[in-house]
């Protein structure tokens, strides 16, 4: 019943947008004409303007003749009903499955959004959920065929698939060895226990090296791969490599910490009621003096954040992001300090892998763009605990708010520029 209660209502969003957007908007420009050519079994142009690869479209190839707008857009529908079920498996597999959680999770806003256009991000984020919750079953074969379908979504997966395959090969040794170690929260982890912690892994590695090779053989073979992609291509962007030169964008890891406090402050909450020691005054002063430092010499302004007033990003960058930007830093200070205690309860393995796919996947994007937080978010969000229902109750208003305002914007207060023909639309 619940799953048929999301499918009317995305098909419900869905219908309204294709009534309203009767035309390809933003980046549609560039993924629809290209999906109809490959409709028409047209494989010999591929729009420069395209800087990921085709995947989206191979997808698309089973309309045939009836690819237009709106059957093309009904393709993202379909990624987002079944993002609905694999949250529910991942909630259950973590043991926090409950209808409101459930829906809490899916109406995450930014990607809830785009599961009614036609963009690569519907489809990244199932296969690459899909692959983590094979992961999670220790299903070897199923998670690397998800992660190497979600790496012809966005090439940028490639990171996350090594996220996947290696809580596969944790999940394992833990199995394996049944050693506490593995399992207990980074929160509570000691420097003796953290030296004793590697010791154990190297023991772990060389004791059940064979084990773990012909685990993570289909993760090698697809991170070869992607090597080979990367010096066939001269790099990682397909396309216009022009505006996404990587750079040391290290602001990025800030505008993280603030988004997901923003989505994610319900579970920030119940943290703030905890008493401070002079140990965390420590930590919030460390935390303050790394955002300073990476707010001074770390921000990166891109064209495209000045140039297109179509996105919230444009107007959240020019009237605090750029202006107030020192007047943020004890905020990121205190949002980090308690978005990192909400991931202390995880095994530090988890913890470290997460940290370091974050960092790489963010920090060499030179464009501030809140798609590229999707992934991550949700990966964090899916390991929380259960809250209060009373919290629950308070996200899912708050999520519908924001989903309502968003949809609202973006249908029914369009707008034009003077310098250019047509309707524009407010959107993430």
């Amino acid at each position: 019943m619940t799953r048929l209660m999301a499918t009317s209502l995305l098909l419900g969003i869905a219908a309204l947008v294709n009534t309203v957007v009767t035309q390809a908007y933003m980046d549609e420009i560039f993924h629809i004409p290209q999906a109809m050519r490959y409709c028409q079994l047209d494989f010999s142009v591929y729009d420069p303007k395209l800087t990921t690869p085709p995947g989206l479209y191979w997808i698309s190839l089973w309309m045939g003749p009836f690819c237009n707008y709106w059957t093309l857009r009904l393709v993202n529908v379909v990624f987002g009903i079944l993002t609905f079920w694999v949250i529910q498996e991942i909630l259950r597999l973590k043991g926090t499955l409950t209808r409101q959680n459930t829906w809490n999770v899916w109406m995450f806003p930014v990607s809830f959004f785009f599961h009614t256009l036609y963009y690569t991000d519907s489809g990244s984020t199932f296969f690459v959920l899909l692959g983590y919750y094979c992961a999670l079953r220790q299903w070897q074969s199923s998670a690397a065929l998800a992660c190497a379908i979600s790496m012809t979504f966005r090439q940028t997966n490639a990171v996350w698939m090594l996220f996947v395959g290696s809580c596969l090969a944790f999940e394992h040794l833990s199995k394996k060895t049944n050693n506490r170690l593995y399992t207990l929260p980074t929160g509570r982890l000691s420097l003796r226990q953290t030296f004793a912690l590697v010791l154990q892994l190297l023991q772990d590695i060389y004791t059940h090296l064979w084990d773990l090779l012909y685990l993570m053989l289909p993760f090698v073979f697809l991170g070869i791969g992607f090597v080979g992609f990367v010096v066939w291509n001269g790099g990682i962007v397909l396309g216009d490599r022009t505006n996404h030169v990587a750079t040391t964008h290290a602001a990025q890891l800030l505008y993280f910490v603030g988004f997901t406090s923003f989505f994610g402050v319900f579970h920030l909450i119940p943290k703030l009621y905890t008493r401070l020691g002079s140990k965390s005054l420590l930590s919030i002063a460390v935390f303050g003096g790394l955002s300073y430092l990476i707010v001074k010499n770390y921000t990166f302004e891109h064209p495209f954040l000045l140039a297109d007033n179509r996105h919230y990003t444009f107007y959240i960058w020019r009237y605090f992001l750029k202006t107030r930007r020192l007047l943020l830093v004890p905020l990121y200070a205190i949002a980090g300090f308690y978005l990192t205690r909400t991931i202390s309860r995880l095994p530090v393995y988890w913890t470290l892998l997460y940290t370091v796919c974050l960092i790489v996947t963010l920090v060499p994007s030179p464009l501030l763009e809140f798609r590229y937080f999707i992934i991550p978010f949700f990966l964090w969000r899916l390991n929380q605990p259960l809250q209060l229902l009373e919290l629950q109750s308070l996200e899912f208003i708050f999520s519908l708010g924001v989903n309502l305002f968003a949809f609202y914007l973006f249908l029914f207060k369009p707008f034009e520029w003077t310098h250019e023909p047509g309707t524009q639309r407010f959107m993430w």
